[in-house]
């Protein structure tokens, strides 16, 4: 398996992320990271993406699965509230909660808490019952949110894997 430097991999997530689209209207076909299946991503596709921001594939170990790049996050206290399901559908409130602890913001009681802690921070939830695609996905990351999650330093794991 190839891996990317950090620098590289915020680079080219960059290009993907930041585009001003309404979540409402997601992009048209933009150029998918490789293996990222068209239409609703699982919690898993969405561990590898969030893994690539962060970059932590250098902790991966060789041909890392899909359940290697959850326990990563896991590891460092980042999962949904009932943990990872790879074959689970992401919903809204899957995405809330992981991104507000790759942000490491405090933690809520429910998913509700979860959205409005980001929606503070400038994030645009798409609305109840939208798939939630790759396009949607990368367009609700604005700058200043994919900024701050690539430069989190993740250096203290809550589980050793």
């Amino acid at each position: 398996m190839k891996h990317f430097s950090k620098f590289t991999a915020a680079v080219l997530l960059f290009l993907f992320l930041v585009s001003p689209v309404s979540a409402q209207e997601p992009a048209p076909a933009v150029d998918q990271p490789a293996g990222l299946p068209q239409g609703e991503l699982t919690q898993c596709q969405f561990a590898r993406l969030l893994v690539e921001i962060i970059g932590l594939t250098g902790e991966l170990p060789p041909a890392a699965t899909d359940q290697d790049y959850a326990d990563l996050l896991s590891s460092y206290g980042i999962e949904p509230l009932k943990g990872w399901d790879c074959s689970a559908i992401l919903t809204r409130c899957d995405l809330a909660v992981i991104l507000a602890r790759a942000l490491k913001l405090e933690e809520e009681e429910d998913c509700r808490g979860y959205i409005m802690l980001l929606t503070q921070k400038g994030l645009a939830f798409p609305p109840e019952g939208m798939a939630l695609t790759f396009n949607v996905v990368s367009n609700l990351l604005n700058e200043e949110i994919f900024a701050e999650l690539i430069s989190i330093t993740y250096r203290t794991r809550t589980t050793p894997i």
